[in-house]
């Protein structure tokens, strides 16, 4: 049945998909020794039979074949050569159906096993983006009954320009530094304003507002009245990653300051045709998240869109969310994604423990598919984007307790 296949990998040179096509049928078919044969012999024929297992793994998982990958695990059990990538296709496969520790004690073991392979066997790994990955989602995450110490909650931040929304059914809040204030701030507000509707008011807050800042924050509020700007100060190392986590920081604030629903977005949101009707029925509901397609752990919740209602609910699920990004920020490690690490923790333990938050792309018609109705092209470039992000300043270093990966910083002196 096989056979068409199993030609094309022993061509001269090797047919690479087939090596991939080859290990999902065998995979789907429950042919545990059919697998370890094709993952050994892509090791004979110069790759790597590791890297192969863990691809075959990714396409399962995002075919929503989860269980599969889970039995592929206990089938080869962790003697096998491959049970590294196995166990961390494992923890993520946990994660995506929230079974958050689970996934964390699979994934943390398994970057630990994809490291001693590495040192042992260097061509016998996983391409550097995903073992990159993978090291980063085992020191973000954290066991479900890990209790970071809270600051409590945060001050309101100063008010450069107060609008008006007593008559707004709903309050939308975006963040960002100076940067990010100058390039998307006037995408932002005109297509608001243009697009979603009069009973939703925006707030936009800056982080460390420089001159120029300052200068567009008045010439926005007096182009749109009803348009409250703040300004909040950051004296840490990690500007970029506060600066995507600051306005979950306030989220308890703002719906206090507001005492209606709250929904927050990325600054680099675009509001189009249709956003009145999106935000309505975001609105519709206590608490809303949206659920991705990724099947990297730390992006499985997308943190552009968030939005709660003021109450007991959205003050416990936003105190978890807070009192994560406040630890998190004070260690030395790779912090990106950090945000949507958050979310997803704090919506495993609301699941956990039998509480509900609505993902709003259930009630969504399909055009209005979030994150990417609410998505435009970037106006920064990528590199501009990257270049101070943590995890390209950290370094290694070795495995802590519960094999949690530890970081120096490449910057500090």
């Amino acid at each position: 049945m096989h056979d068409a296949l199993i030609a094309r990998v022993k061509a001269e040179p090797p047919d690479e998909p087939a090596f991939l096509e080859l290990g999902l049928r065998m995979a789907r078919d429950g042919n545990l020794a059919g697998l370890n044969e094709i993952f050994t012999y892509r090791n004979h024929r110069g790759g790597s039979g590791t890297a192969l297992a863990f691809e075959v793994c990714s396409q399962l998982i995002a075919s929503g074949q989860a269980e599969t990958v889970l039995g592929l695990c206990r089938g080869f059990g962790t003697a096998s050569a491959f049970s590294a990538a196995l166990r961390c296709a494992g923890g993520l496969a946990h994660f995506l159906r929230f079974e958050h520790d689970s996934g964390l004690a699979m994934l943390r073991d398994g970057v630990r096993l994809l490291l001693e392979l590495a040192a042992q066997h260097p061509r016998e790994s996983l391409p550097l983006p995903s073992l990159t990955k993978l090291v980063a989602a085992a020191f973000l995450f954290e066991p479900l009954e890990w209790t970071p110490a809270t600051g409590g909650i945060t001050p309101p931040p100063p008010l450069l320009h107060p609008g008006d929304w007593s008559a707004a059914a709903a309050l939308c809040a975006a963040f960002g530094d100076s940067l990010y204030f100058c390039t998307y701030a006037e995408r932002l507000a005109e297509g608001f304003y243009r697009h979603a509707g009069p009973e939703h008011a925006l707030f936009i807050g800056i982080v460390n507002p420089d001159d120029g800042a300052r200068q567009l924050a008045g010439e926005l509020a007096r182009r749109h009245p009803g348009l409250t700007i703040a300004a909040t100060g950051y004296a840490g190392t990690r500007l970029p990653e506060y600066c995507c986590s600051v306005r979950f920081l306030l989220a308890e604030t703002l719906l206090e300051m507001a005492g209606r629903p709250l929904i927050l977005f990325d600054i680099d949101s675009a509001f189009a045709p249709g956003s009145a009707e999106v935000l309505k029925m975001i609105r519709a509901f206590p608490l809303a998240h949206i659920r991705t397609r990724e099947i990297w752990p730390q992006l499985l919740v997308d943190a552009s869109v968030v939005g709660a209602h003021p109450g007991p609910a959205a003050n416990r699920f936003f105190g978890l969310v807070s009192g994560y990004v406040r630890a998190k920020l004070l260690e030395t490690g790779p912090l990106w994604t950090h945000d949507q690490v958050a979310l997803y923790r704090a919506i495993a333990i609301l699941r956990r423990d039998g509480d509900d938050i609505a993902n709003v792309n259930t009630v969504l018609p399909a055009r209005f598919h979030l994150p990417g109705f609410f998505k435009s092209a970037h106006a920064l470039p990528q590199t501009a984007r990257e270049k101070t992000r943590s995890n390209d300043l950290m370094a290694l270093t070795g495995l802590g307790p519960g094999l949690k990966p530890l970081f120096s910083d490449r910057g500090a002196s």
